[in-house]
C-alpha cells in the first residue's frame, strides 16, 4: 500500500500535534527545574560564593562564579610568555590542567578595579568586559541572579496560563471548543470520555 503525498502530510501534521504537548510539557519542566536552581543559586550567593574552573593544557581557563546576587562568566587566555621556569622571575606558575571547584565567602570585589577594561558594555544590570589584566586578557560576563529567574519563569508561566482549569465544553488535553462535537476533539483527536475513564 503506497502513501500519496497529501495522506503523508495528514500523517506528519498528526503525529506534531502528538508531539507538540509532549514538547511543550518538556520544555516548561526544564524551565522550572532550571527557575528553581536559580532562586537556589540566588539566595545561596549571599552565603557562599561558588567557582567552577576549567584549565586547559594551553593557559586558557574558562570560569563561572557566584555571589552576592551576580554570576559571572570568565575566559582568560594568558600570554604564554609570562611563564617562566626560573625561582627569580617575575612571571607567574602556570596553572595545572583541569577541573577545579572553590567555594568561599562572597566578597564584593571587582578585578577590574586594578586596570580598567578596554571594553565595556552595560545593560539593566548586565556587565561584558574585556581587556588586558595582569599577564592575561580577559572576557568577563556579568549577570544579575535576577535575569536568569526572570528568563526561567516565562515558559513556566506560559504553561500554567494554557493549563489552567479548563472550561467545560472545552477538550481537557488541548482546550479546543468541543460543544458542537463532544465525542471527539477535531483539534487534537482526543476522546474526553476515554480520558475521564483513564483517569
Amino acid at each position: 500500500m503506497s502513501l500519496d503525498g497529501r495522506e503523508i502530510v495528514v500523517h506528519v501534521e498528526k503525529a506534531l500535534k502528538r508531539i507538540k504537548p509532549i514538547c511543550s510539557n518538556a520544555a516548561a519542566l526544564l524551565s522550572a527545574i532550571l527557575l528553581t536552581a536559580s532562586i537556589a543559586a540566588c539566595v545561596r550567593s549571599y552565603f557562599i560564593s561558588d567557582q567552577l574552573i576549567w584549565t586547559s593544557q594551553k593557559p586558557t581557563i574558562l570560569g563561572a562564579a557566584y555571589g552576592t546576587g551576580t554570576i559571572d562568566f570568565v575566559r582568560a587566555t594568558f600570554d604564554p610568555s609570562s611563564f617562566v621556569e626560573t625561582s627569580d622571575s617575575l612571571g607567574i606558575q602556570k596553572p595545572k590542567p583541569g577541573w577545579e571547584l572553590k567555594h568561599s565567602k562572597p566578597i564584593d570585589r571587582d578585578d577590574w578595579d586594578l586596570v580598567p577594561p578596554e571594553h565595556e558594555m552595560r545593560l539593566l544590570g548586565a556587565k561584558y568586559r574585556s581587556g588586558t589584566v595582569l599577564f592575561a586578557y580577559a572576557q568577563d560576563l556579568s549577570l544579575p541572579l535576577w535575569m536568569l529567574v526572570l528568563l526561567f519563569a516565562i515558559c513556566p508561566a506560559v504553561w500554567l496560563v494554557r493549563h489552567r482549569r479548563r472550561q467545560p465544553g472545552h477538550c481537557p488535553a488541548c482546550g479546543y471548543d468541543m460543544r458542537a462535537t463532544p465525542q471527539r476533539c477535531p483539534e487534537c483527536g482526543t476522546e474526553p470520555a476515554a480520558t475521564a475513564a483513564m483517569a
